[in-house]
């Protein structure tokens, strides 16, 4: 049964979400507008895009998933918790290069803007570890 059925405490309330230009100029493809948006948007607390959610799915059952996704926050932190353990593996327990693939796919990205911002992530991780080991 592929009908969208939100969880009853989302219903009324927003997805958060972020539109990415480059991701509908790459989907011109999907002619129903809406569906192109959903596709060309990272949803939820994790801000993942539309293609890693959907997966190998298609069509219908890809925006249907999307939906789905967008309007359950326990299924947000399930998957982003585990993509941050896949990750944190994937990088030998290096929180910066997990942090990159989080953000760019790619652990070992070259990407300036990435980096940056996977140090930034990493100091602030840091410094909110000291703070809760001085307590």
């Amino acid at each position: 049964d592929l009908k969208f059925r939100p969880p009853k405490v989302m219903i009324g309330q927003k997805a958060k979400f972020r539109f990415e230009y480059a991701y509908w100029e790459r989907f011109h493809n999907i002619e129903d507008p809406i569906k192109r948006f959903r596709m060309a948007s990272s949803w939820g607390m994790v801000q993942f895009m539309g293609p890693n959610i959907a997966g190998d799915l298609k069509g219908d059952e890809a925006d249907l998933f999307i939906q789905r996704f967008a309007a359950d926050v326990p299924m947000q932190l399930l998957y982003g918790a585990g993509l941050i353990d896949q990750l944190l593996t994937q990088a030998n327990g290096s929180l910066e290069r997990a942090y990159k693939g989080y953000n760019s796919g790619n652990i070992d990205s070259t990407n300036r803007d990435v980096i940056v911002r996977a140090k930034s992530v990493a100091r602030n991780a840091a410094m909110i570890e000291a703070e809760i080991r001085r307590k």
